[in-house]
């Protein structure tokens, strides 16, 4: 993960509604993310910093893959 320059880190830390210190030891794994939180920095840094880099441990990839279909997908199978 590239390092994020400490304004930048601030303003992240705001938007996300957590202390910079709290961030900046989650950016750097010494206190694990919440789910929850890994998603909102992934939104909140426009993808800079995402859910694999904060929480490899989780199966991302299959998650990602779950979403429900929409209706136009759903219909799409159907003729």
């Amino acid at each position: 993960m590239n390092p994020i320059p400490i304004e930048a880190r601030r303003e992240l830390a705001k938007k996300s509604g957590i202390g910079d210190d709290y961030l900046y030891q989650v950016l750097t794994r010494r206190k694990p993310a919440s789910l929850e939180l890994c998603i909102n920095l992934e939104r909140e840094s426009q993808r800079a910093i995402t859910c694999e880099d904060l929480r490899p441990d989780i199966d991302w990839a299959y998650l990602r893959g779950t979403a429900k279909a929409t209706t136009t997908e759903q219909g799409a199978g159907h003729a």
